[in-house]
C-alpha cells in the first residue's frame, strides 16, 4: 500500500492546488462544471480515436499500450521542443515558458490520463458496490 508520509502530503498539495483552482477568477467565471464536461468530452473522443486506430493492430496485445505512450511521448516532445524554441528566440521569461510547458503536458497527456484514472475508480466503486448488493 501506499506509505502514509506520502498520502499526507498528496492530500495537503491537492487541497492548495484546489484551493487555488477555486480562487481562480477564469475559473469563477466559467464554473468547474464546463470545465469537467469538456475534460471529459476530450477523454472520450481520444478513448474512440485510440479504439478505431488500435483495432489494426489488435493482434499485438499488450504490446499496443506500449507503443501508443512512445507515440504519445514523442508527439508531446516535439510540442514541447517546438514551444521552449520559440520561447528562447521570443525571449520569454523562464516563468511564461514554464506555464507553456504546464499548458501542453496537461491538454495533451495529464488531463486526459487524470480522467481515465478517474473513471477507472468510479467503475471499481460500482463494482465493490454491485458485488456487496449481490452477496446480501
Amino acid at each position: 500500500m501506499i506509505d502514509e508520509e506520502l498520502k499526507e502530503n498528496w492530500k495537503a498539495a491537492y487541497d492548495q492546488l484546489k484551493e487555488s483552482l477555486l480562487n481562480d477568477k477564469t475559473l469563477k467565471e466559467l464554473t468547474l462544471t464546463p470545465v469537467i464536461k469538456s475534460l471529459a468530452e476530450k477523454t472520450h473522443d481520444l478513448s474512440d480515436c485510440f479504439n478505431e486506430l488500435v483495432e489494426t493492430r489488435r493482434e499485438d496485445g499488450n504490446l499496443v499500450p506500449v507503443i501508443v505512450g512512445y507515440f504519445m511521448a514523442e508527439n508531446v516532445a516535439h510540442k514541447l521542443m517546438g514551444a521552449l524554441t520559440a520561447g528562447a528566440v521570443g525571449n520569454m521569461s523562464p516563468g511564461a515558458m514554464t506555464c507553456m510547458v504546464k499548458s501542453i503536458l496537461y491538454n495533451d497527456l495529464a488531463s486526459q490520463f487524470a480522467m481515465t484514472l478517474w473513471e477507472n475508480a468510479q467503475k471499481g466503486w460500482i463494482d465493490d458496490f454491485l458485488k456487496d448488493t449481490e452477496s446480501t
